[in-house]
């Protein structure tokens, strides 16, 4: 481990100084994995070996790969080592894209849990949010999770006008994008959609769903989704802070 400790981290040493060395080797660890040095599944030396080639104590070498677990860059596998995580969704907020869509770019595969769908009369602010014009109008109030290799990474909550998709409920299953079924079997374009994004920590019942501790940092995604003028879809999705980057293009103006 000698050899690799040396080819990982050519350089050894770090300063004392204003800035704490856990904060210089976690820096160090991560801008490997940014460049690509690093690549996931790469496996890192051990804590005691770290420590002992920084000449730094092992609780520092701890409290900077905790921090780099707890940023979703890097996985302890009691036993095994420590690892390069897989690498987080890039979801870029300028652009149209299904849950699926993005996994697929990333070379990962998607899948959802249906975990409720029903036929509701929506309250006053789905109403706002898609439209609708009088008490008499349903809409679909379903539930799912979403996972990524098998791993859960997303809840979403979504209200869809009934008379927009009759049947939805025949048709929706574990594995289809919902995107599709409303271009393919529903004739309805998606052209464009309006988001929010805002930090969340994850309440209980959130955490419990997406298998981490309550408290985790989140992001919370809001979208109205439209076939032209048409709104089709208002999404609440919860998203666990750790697997998501969110990227735009900007533009001085």
């Amino acid at each position: 481990m000698c050899g690799l400790i040396k080819k990982i981290f050519p350089e050894s040493t770090l300063v004392e100084g204003p800035i704490p060395l856990y904060y210089q080797l976690q820096e160090k660890i991560k801008d490997l994995i940014d460049t690509g040095t690093l690549q996931e599944g790469d496996r890192l030396p051990s804590e005691r070996e770290m420590a002992h080639y920084f000449q730094i104590n092992r609780r520092t070498v701890s409290n900077a790969i905790d921090n780099l677990v707890a940023d979703g860059l890097l996985l302890k596998k009691r036993g095994t080592g420590i690892f390069v995580a897989p690498k987080k969704i890039i979801s870029k907020v300028n652009w149209l894209r299904s849950f699926h869509d993005e996994a697929n770019m990333g070379g990962k595969k998607a899948q959802f849990r249906l975990i409720k769908i029903e036929i509701i009369t929506p309250p006053a602010s789905v109403c706002q949010y898609l439209n609708i014009q009088g008490t008499e109008k349903k809409v679909y109030n379903l539930q799912r999770l979403g996972y990524l290799n098998q791993e859960p990474v997303l809840i979403q909550k979504s209200f869809i006008p009934e008379w927009l998709v009759p049947g939805l409920e025949k048709k929706l299953t574990d594995n289809v994008s919902l995107f599709h079924l409303f271009e393919e079997d529903y004739g309805l374009k998606l052209t464009s959609g309006k988001e929010s994004l805002e930090a969340t920590t994850l309440r209980q019942y959130e955490a419990d769903l997406l298998e981490v501790p309550q408290g985790k940092a989140g992001f919370v995604l809001r979208r109205i989704t439209f076939s032209h003028t048409t709104p089709v879809e208002y999404v609440k999705s919860v998203l666990r802070g750790d697997k998501y980057i969110f990227k735009t293009d900007s533009q001085r103006r």
